[in-house]
């Protein structure tokens, strides 16, 4: 079996946060902002851990000062940093608490939608979709009100991928491309990759593979330009699906081989574990059963450590 990881949504940049951790009392919220916008560099970069000490710093002086905007932003940022981790129900209580404290403390309606999108994707990454589509509808509701379109094609976006995920591949493909065409207008780069790459596994489920391969490429070429690697190995690996769908397995070998090397560098063990999973098929599919062997231990060994299944991506 082959394990596709294809929606990257639109969500803000993250934060960790460990409640024993020591700040000065000499650090200003200037140098919590500080501490926060070196963190969404690394973050950029999908350098989680050293991003994650900075974040660390940055809610704990918020915590000190009681700043409620700083103090949401970290319970949203830590809820995302859980997804991204594959911890789901850790996520979702944080990012609730955020989300209340929001409503609570009348924040903007953008940041409201904003946070209604988050956890809509996080019911989509359990996969239950029906509460993903309530969640992002609410927030496109909002979104339209404010008649921001980067923001309602992202809705859209996000709406399609759900409907995928259920299933509902043709149902999905009108949001999917109506996004497309928003990003497009914009110039939006790095939103365009990931309409691209979305509406690409679509065409990939639905079995158009030269369609689905086209779109996986071209979001690949965006990120290269944007110097973004952990989508470039996302796009990599998705494109390796598609060869692998086609029985091109030298080059889905290639496409997964070199998603992995950059899934090392940047040490995400959940994307390894799929990387992996996927190379051991491609070697299952052509005979060589040891080294297919190899790395469905690999992944294994690492899925234990994690507490997590061997197939999660």
């Amino acid at each position: 079996m082959i394990f596709i990881r294809y929606k990257i949504v639109l969500l803000i940049l993250t934060i960790i946060f460990i409640s024993n951790f020591n700040i000065s009392p000499a650090y200003s919220n200037d140098d919590a902002l500080t501490f926060y916008q070196k963190g969404m560099e690394l973050q950029k970069y999908g350098k989680y851990i050293e991003a994650q000490s900075y974040y660390e710093k940055s809610l704990r002086i918020y915590q000190k000062s009681n700043s409620i905007e700083g103090i949401s932003a970290n319970l949203n940022n830590i809820g995302l940093i859980h997804s991204f981790i594959g911890q789901y129900d850790k996520a979702l209580l944080y990012l609730i608490q955020s989300l209340e404290i929001k409503k609570e403390n009348n924040f903007p309606p953008q940041s409201i939608a904003l946070s209604l999108n988050n956890i809509g994707f996080i019911y989509d990454s359990i996969g239950e979709y029906e509460n993903a589509v309530i969640f992002y509808e609410e927030a496109i509701k909002i979104d339209r009100g404010i008649n921001d379109p980067l923001d309602i094609a992202t809705d859209l976006n996000n709406i399609g991928a759900a409907y995928n995920s259920s299933g509902s591949h043709e149902k999905a493909i009108p949001y999917l491309e109506e996004a497309l065409k928003v990003f497009r207008k914009l110039n939006k780069m790095d939103s365009i990759s990931v309409g691209l790459n979305n509406l690409g596994e679509v065409y990939r489920t639905l079995r158009i593979y030269e369609k689905a391969l086209s779109l996986y490429e071209e979001a690949l070429k965006i990120d290269r330009g944007l110097n973004l690697p952990q989508n470039i190995a996302i796009r990599l690996n998705n494109i390796g699906v598609v060869y692998t769908s086609i029985n091109q397995y030298e080059k889905a070998l290639y496409c997964f081989e070199e998603s992995l090397k950059i899934r090392r560098e940047l040490n995400i063990p959940q994307d390894i574990i799929q990387s992996l999973n996927n190379i051991g098929s491609v070697y299952e599919s052509l005979g060589q059963k040891d080294k297919a062997l190899s790395c469905y231990e690999e992944s294994l060994k690492i899925s234990k450590e994690l507490d997590i299944p061997k197939n999660t991506t």
